[in-house]
């Protein structure tokens, strides 16, 4: 059995750039990172797209997947490229960590605009009461954009008020 070849699309782009860049590879198969956006929609429209990641705002290497075909193979070329593929079954939806971890991040930054602590206070209060590897602003230094890019996508899709980023997270995510 031979593998079959895969273009690992992993930056963090625009929903257009994503699909576009699946229009222009629509002969290959394609594996994409899709963390900040409803896979569902990613799959039901381009047939070439066979497996979806999550690889960012996690601190570790694990990353989630969502394979709809190829599935021994796509879970080896993620080994190989250093990840630690966690099977996500459904096709539909959002991955679970990275909303997990925006909401979370967001809070954070509520509570930052609140003045009820400092970014270092909240990122030990994190790291050393709850035990999370890193505090949320760590988390998210660097990927304030790509946060807010999740949580616009939640809120769009949901009107759900606890996606709505805060004013200091949008600040902070065009600087």
């Amino acid at each position: 059995m031979t593998t079959p070849n895969f273009i690992f699309e992993k930056d963090l782009r625009s929903k257009d750039e994503k699909i576009d860049f699946l229009r222009r590879h629509s002969g290959q198969l394609v594996i994409m990172d899709l963390t900040a956006f409803e896979k569902g929609y990613f799959f039901k429209k381009f047939p070439n797209l066979i497996a979806a990641t999550s690889i960012h705002l996690n601190p570790t290497n694990k990353c989630e997947v969502t394979i709809k075909a190829h599935h021994e193979a796509v879970h080896h070329f993620l080994s190989s490229q250093g990840l630690l593929p966690v099977a996500v079954a459904s096709l539909e939806g959002y991955f679970h960590l990275p909303r997990i971890l925006s909401t979370i991040i967001n809070e954070a930054y509520y509570s930052l605009e609140d003045d009820i602590a400092s970014a270092d206070d909240i990122d030990r209060a994190m790291k050393y009461g709850v035990n999370y590897p890193e505090g949320p602003f760590a988390w998210s230094k660097g990927k304030e954009s790509f946060v807010v890019s999740l949580l616009d996508n939640l809120f769009d899709e949901t009107k759900s008020e606890r996606y709505k980023a805060s004013r200091l997270l949008r600040e902070r995510s065009v600087n």
